[in-house]
C-alpha cells in the first residue's frame, strides 16, 4: 500500500520526465524549423558562408557561373537572374589564377543541348552544361523575397566530384539590393582557394561601399537583351548605352553594345531619341562611330596552320592571317560624315600603296575632337587559339603591326586618317604548346583590346669594357672617357634598336608569368671595337625575362640593329680624334628591352563567335637551333 510520501515521489518523477520530454521536443523543433530572419536595418546585410570539410577544390579552377533562379516572380527583380551572374564573372575575372567561362559560351551550350537551367545546384542539366563548357567548378544560386526581405543563396559545386564545395548566403532589406548582392559576391570569392593572386575587395568593403551604378546598369542591360531578341536593335542599343552610362565597367553591357553597333547601318547609328537629345545625343553618336570603326571594324582571315617541334619537345603553331578593315565599318563612317556635314579628303597611295582618306567627322570642332580622342586610344589585335569547348589555349599578338593605328591614326585633333584598302598579311606564332593542346585546337578568334598603358621601352648604355683601361689613374679616366651613352653614334644605334624591337605579346592562361598586367624585361650585351665597324662579342642574353619568345625577340632585335648600324659605320665615330692607343679600346653595349602592358580579362574563356574560322593543323617539322646564347 502506497504511502503519501511514495505518491509525492512518483508525482515529482513524472514532472521531471515531462520536462525532459519537453526539452527534447523543443530541441527537435529548433533543428527542423528555420524561420526567415526579420528584416535588418537599412544599409546593412547579413552574410554567412561555409565550405565542406571533406570536399576539395580542383587544382585548376575553371569557373562557370550559371544564371540564378528567380523565385521572386517580381518583374522589377527579373534582372537579378543574369545580373548576379554578371557580377560574379566580373569579380572572378580579376583573379589571374582563375579562368572564367563567358556568359556567351554558356548560352551557346544551352542552345546546342536544348536544355533549361533551373539554377538549382542539384539539377543534372546544370552539371551537364558545366562539363560541356569545360568548367571544373559551377556557381549556382537563387533569389527569394519574403515580406520585403531579400535573401540570395549561392552554392559552389565541383563538376567532376558532383559535390557541394561551399555555400554562401546574403540577406538584407529589399531596398538595399545592391549591398546584399555585393556581399554575396565577396563571400563567394572568399570561398575559393587563395593562390596568392587574389585581387578583390573584402566582404566589409563590398557591403558598406557597393558600386552605385550596378543595379540600374543590370536592369537596363536586361531590358536591352530582351529587345534585341525581339529584333528591336536600335531600342536595345539605347538600353545598353544607359547601362554603360550607369556602370562603364559592366562587361555584358559592353559586349552587347558592341554587337548592337555592329548590326546597325550608318544612318541608324545617327538616330537619337528625345532623352538622348536632351543629354548630349551628338556625343552618343560619336561614341557609336568610334566603336564601329575602332572596336569592331577589323576582320581576320586565317589559313592552314603548320607546326614545329622544339628541342624541349614543345610545339609551335604558325597561323597565317590577313587583317583588313571591314568595308561596312568604313562605309558607316563615310555615310555619317556626309550626314554631319564633315569633310572627306581622298589621298592616293604611292608606289602601289592603297588609297587612304582623311576624315573630319563633323562641321563641329568639339565633336571632331571627341572622335579623334576615341580612335586614338591604343588598341591591339589578338589571335586566340580555341578548343572545341571554347577554351582559350593561347593568345598572341605582334607589337609593331598588330595595332589599330596601322589602319586608323589621328592626323591632328580634328582629322583621322583611314587606310581602308590596307591588307596586312602576317603570322600568329604560338609557342610552348603541348601535343595535347595542339590536338585540342579547333579554331581561332580575333579580338581587339584596348591597351592604354602598354609601353615598349629600349634603354642603351655604352661604356669602356672592363679590363680595357690603363691601370694607372683608372678611376679618373673612367669618369672622363668611358661613358659613350650620349655620343651621336650611340643615339643613332638607339633609334635603330627601337625600330627593330618587336616583341611578341603572348598570353598563356594556364601558366604563371603570362598573365595580364605583367612586365617583362630582358638584357642583352655586346662588345665592339671602338674604332672599327666590327664586333668583338656578339649580342647575347645576360638577363632573361622568363619568356623564351620574348628573349629570342630581344636578341634578334639587338643583332638586326647592330648589323645595320655597323654597315653604316656607326662604330667608326668612336675613333675620331682618339689616339692610336685608344682606337682599339673595346666598348661594351648593354641593351635593356622591356614591355609593360595591361590587357584586362584575357584569361576569360570565349566562344568561337564572329570572325572565327576553324582550320586544320597539318605537319610537324624538325626544329632549328635557337639563337639565344
Amino acid at each position: 500500500m502506497n504511502t503519501d510520501a511514495d505518491i509525492t515521489r512518483c508525482r515529482a518523477a513524472v514532472r521531471g520526465l515531462n520536462a525532459v520530454l519537453l526539452l527534447i521536443v523543443m530541441a527537435g523543433m529548433a533543428c527542423t524549423a528555420q524561420p526567415l530572419a526579420p528584416p535588418l536595418p537599412a544599409a546593412s546585410a547579413k552574410v554567412s558562408s561555409g565550405t565542406s570539410s571533406t570536399a576539395k577544390f580542383p587544382s585548376t579552377l575553371v569557373i562557370s557561373v550559371l544564371y540564378f533562379e528567380d523565385r521572386t516572380k517580381a518583374p522589377d527583380l527579373a534582372w537579378m537572374r543574369k545580373g548576379l551572374a554578371d557580377m560574379l564573372v566580373a569579380e572572378l575575372a580579376r583573379i589571374p589564377s582563375v579562368l572564367v567561362v563567358q556568359r556567351q559560351r554558356l548560352e551557346e551550350v544551352v542552345r546546342e543541348q536544348t536544355l533549361h537551367l533551373s539554377g538549382r545546384v542539384a539539377d543534372e542539366s546544370a552539371v551537364r552544361v558545366g562539363r560541356l563548357a569545360g568548367a571544373t567548378v559551377l556557381v549556382t544560386g537563387s533569389v527569394t523575397v519574403v515580406g520585403g526581405h531579400l535573401r540570395i543563396d549561392a552554392q559552389i559545386l565541383g563538376v567532376e566530384q558532383g559535390v557541394i564545395l561551399g555555400t554562401a548566403v546574403a540577406e538584407g532589406p529589399l531596398a538595399e539590393v545592391s549591398s546584399v548582392a555585393r556581399s554575396l559576391v565577396a563571400k563567394v570569392v572568399e570561398l575559393l582557394p587563395d593562390t596568392g593572386h587574389r585581387q578583390t575587395e573584402t566582404a566589409t568593403t563590398a557591403t558598406t561601399d557597393p558600386k552605385p551604378g550596378f543595379v540600374p546598369a543590370a536592369k537596363a542591360n536586361d531590358v536591352g537583351e530582351m529587345l534585341s531578341r525581339e529584333g528591336k536593335m536600335f531600342q536595345a542599343l539605347e538600353e545598353f548605352e544607359r547601362a554603360l552610362a550607369a556602370d562603364p565597367t559592366h562587361s555584358a553591357a559592353r559586349s552587347n553594345y558592341a554587337n548592337a553597333v555592329r548590326s546597325l547601318s550608318g544612318p541608324e547609328l545617327l538616330k537619337t531619341g528625345p532623352l538622348e537629345e536632351a543629354s548630349g545625343g551628338d556625343r552618343l553618336i560619336v561614341a557609336r562611330l568610334v566603336e564601329r570603326l575602332a572596336g569592331s571594324g577589323l576582320e581576320a582571315e586565317t589559313a592552314q596552320a603548320r607546326t614545329e617541334r622544339a628541342k624541349d619537345g614543345s610545339l609551335t603553331l604558325h597561323v597565317p592571317v590577313r587583317f583588313r578593315l571591314l568595308s561596312s565599318a568604313v562605309d558607316a563612317v563615310v555615310e555619317s560624315t556626309r550626314a554631319m556635314d564633315g569633310t572627306i579628303l581622298q589621298k592616293a597611295g604611292g608606289k602601289g600603296a592603297p588609297a587612304a582618306a582623311e576624315v573630319a567627322l563633323s562641321s563641329r570642332a568639339d565633336l571632331n575632337r571627341d572622335f579623334v580622342r576615341g580612335v586614338a586610344v591604343p588598341r591591339r589585335v589578338y589571335l586566340r587559339l580555341l578548343s572545341k569547348d571554347g577554351k582559350t589555349l593561347a593568345v598572341y599578338s605582334s607589337l609593331q603591326d598588330w595595332r589599330l593605328s596601322t589602319w586608323v591614326v589621328p592626323v591632328d585633333d580634328q582629322r583621322v586618317r583611314i587606310e581602308s584598302g590596307l591588307v596586312l598579311a602576317t603570322e600568329g606564332v604560338f609557342s610552348g604548346l603541348t601535343s595535347e593542346q595542339v590536338a585540342a585546337v579547333e579554331g581561332v578568334k580575333m579580338t581587339v583590346d584596348a591597351v592604354p598603358r602598354e609601353r615598349a621601352i629600349v634603354s642603351l648604355d655604352a661604356s669602356a669594357a672592363e679590363g680595357q683601361l690603363p691601370t694607372r689613374d683608372r678611376s679618373r679616366q673612367r669618369t672622363a672617357t668611358t661613358d659613350y651613352s650620349d655620343a651621336p653614334a650611340i643615339r643613332s644605334l638607339r633609334a635603330m634598336l627601337e625600330r627593330s624591337w618587336n616583341p611578341p605579346v603572348a598570353e598563356r592562361p594556364w601558366g604563371r608569368g603570362y598573365l595580364p598586367g605583367n612586365e617583362r624585361e630582358a638584357v642583352v650585351t655586346a662588345v665592339l671595337e671602338a674604332g672599327r665597324p666590327e664586333l668583338r662579342e656578339d649580342p647575347h642574353l645576360v638577363h632573361t625575362s622568363g619568356d623564351p619568345d620574348f628573349d629570342l625577340a630581344a636578341v634578334g632585335a639587338a643583332k638586326a640593329a647592330l648589323k645595320n648600324w655597323l654597315v653604316e659605320s656607326g662604330a667608326g665615330s668612336f675613333g675620331a680624334g682618339a689616339t692610336d692607343g685608344q682606337k682599339n679600346r673595346a666598348v661594351k653595349l648593354r641593351v635593356q628591352f622591356k614591355l609593360i602592358k595591361d590587357v584586362p580579362a584575357l584569361n576569360l574563356i570565349g566562344p568561337l563567335g564572329p570572325g572565327s574560322r576553324p582550320w586544320p593543323v597539318v605537319r610537324t617539322e624538325e626544329p632549328e637551333p635557337l639563337p639565344v646564347q
